[in-house]
C-alpha cells in the first residue's frame, strides 16, 4: 500500500496514535495530529456515533472519545452570544443576494413559456435558495445558533427583504393596469415571501431542535413538512396571482 493513502484506515482520527493534548477542548478530548481533518470534522465522522458502536451494543464509550454529542457542547458553551447575533442579522440579509442570484439564474429569459414557469417552478428554487444559507449553518454548525427565535428572525428578515424588492419588481412590471392593481400585487408579493419564510423558518427551528436537545447530527426529515409546506403556500399564491392576471387583461363583454 503506497504512503499517505487518503482512504487509509490509520488516517481514521480514532486510530491515530499520535495526540496534541489541548487543555481547552471538549471533555479533556484531545485532537489528533495528522489527520486529515480538524476536531470538527472528526466530530461529524466519528467512529463512536456509528450506530454499530451504540451503548446497547457495545456499552459505554472511553471518557475521552470525540463524538458529535461532547464536540457540539464543547462548542456552544465557547460560541459569544454577539457573535451568534451577528451570524444571525448577515445569514439574513444576504440570504436575499443568493436567492436572487438563483432566480435570475434559472428563470431569466425564458421566451414563451417563461410565465409558466416562473409561477410553477420558480416558487419551489426561490423557497429553498431564502432559507440555504440558515440551512447549511444549522447542518455544519448548530451551535451559531443560541436561540430558537434567531432562526426565525434569520429567515423572516430574509423573506421580508425578497419580498419587497419582489414587490417593487411587481410596480414596474404591472404598469399598463391600474394602480390599485399594481398595489395589491406588491402587498401580495411581500406578504407571500414573508408568510412562506416565516413557515419556513419553522422547518429550520425544528431541525435545530435536533441537535441541540437530542445532541446528535441534524435531520432535514424533522422540518422538510413546514419548508414544503411554504412552497405549497406560494404554488398557491403564484398560480392564483397568474390567473388573476390573465382575466384581468381579459377584455370584457359589453
Amino acid at each position: 500500500m503506497r504512503k499517505n493513502n487518503p482512504f487509509s484506515i490509520s488516517n481514521e482520527p480514532q486510530f491515530n496514535p499520535l495526540r496534541n493534548e489541548a487543555a481547552d477542548s471538549p471533555s479533556g478530548l484531545t485532537q489528533p495530529v495528522g489527520a486529515p481533518c480538524d476536531l470538527e470534522a472528526a466530530a461529524h465522522q466519528s467512529v463512536w456515533d456509528e450506530p454499530s458502536l451504540a451503548t446497547r451494543f457495545a456499552g459505554a464509550p472511553p471518557k475521552d472519545a470525540l463524538m458529535y454529542a461532547n464536540w457540539l457542547a464543547w462548542r456552544a458553551a465557547h460560541w459569544p452570544m454577539a457573535l451568534s447575533w451577528f451570524v444571525t442579522i448577515v445569514a439574513g440579509v444576504f440570504s436575499t443576494p443568493f436567492a436572487f442570484i438563483v432566480y435570475w439564474l434559472l428563470f431569466a429569459n425564458l421566451g414563451l413559456m417563461g410565465a409558466a414557469i416562473d409561477g410553477i417552478v420558480a416558487p419551489i428554487f426561490v423557497e429553498l435558495a431564502k432559507i440555504a444559507l440558515p440551512f447549511w449553518i444549522i447542518e455544519q454548525r448548530p451551535f451559531v445558533f443560541k436561540r430558537g427565535a434567531q432562526i426565525l428572525i434569520c429567515g423572516i428578515m430574509a423573506g421580508l427583504i425578497f419580498g419587497l424588492v419582489s414587490g417593487v419588481a411587481t410596480l414596474f412590471s404591472l404598469q399598463d393596469h391600474s394602480s390599485a392593481i399594481q398595489i395589491l400585487a406588491a402587498s401580495g408579493h411581500t406578504g407571500i415571501h414573508l408568510i412562506c419564510s416565516a413557515i419556513s423558518s419553522i422547518g429550520l427551528y425544528r431541525i435545530w431542535l435536533g441537535p441541540m436537545q437530542e445532541h446528535r447530527p441534524p435531520r432535514a426529515s424533522d422540518g422538510i413538512r413546514f419548508i414544503c409546506g411554504a412552497v405549497a403556500v406560494h404554488l398557491v399564491f403564484s398560480i392564483t396571482f397568474a390567473v388573476a392576471i390573465w382575466l384581468a387583461k381579459v377584455p370584457q363583454a359589453a
